[in-house]
């Protein structure tokens, strides 16, 4: 997987993708650790280096979605639900508006 950033648009708040490729900070793109640096919570696989994590702003809560190397991947649709609920303004109880940043690595 190489270095990618995306954004989309859900219930009037974002959502970001990172890649991590094979771990090491050094290798993001400097849009991909923008954002880190920017989120408000990080959805990550347990591959994901804790250097890439370090980049995350100070407080941005850190979600363990539970991918570890060998075993199957956390089901997507449960991962961009929660991702949804972080981001949406509108919805949830209460609502979150926040900046959820999905970091993978790939190792």
């Amino acid at each position: 997987m190489r270095g990618y950033t995306a954004r989309r648009s859900v219930d009037g708040g974002q959502v970001y993708l990172v890649g991590a490729g094979p771990g090491d900070p050094g290798l993001l793109t400097l849009r991909g650790a923008e954002i880190l640096h920017a989120a408000e919570a990080v959805l990550h696989d347990r591959l994901v280096s804790p250097g890439v994590l370090a980049l995350a702003a100070p407080g941005a809560e850190l979600l363990d979605v539970g991918h570890r190397a060998g075993e199957p991947p956390p089901d997507p649709d449960r991962v961009a639900e929660a991702m949804a609920a972080l981001a949406s303004r509108t919805g949830g109880l209460p609502p979150q508006g926040r900046r959820p940043v999905r970091v993978r690595a790939r190792r």
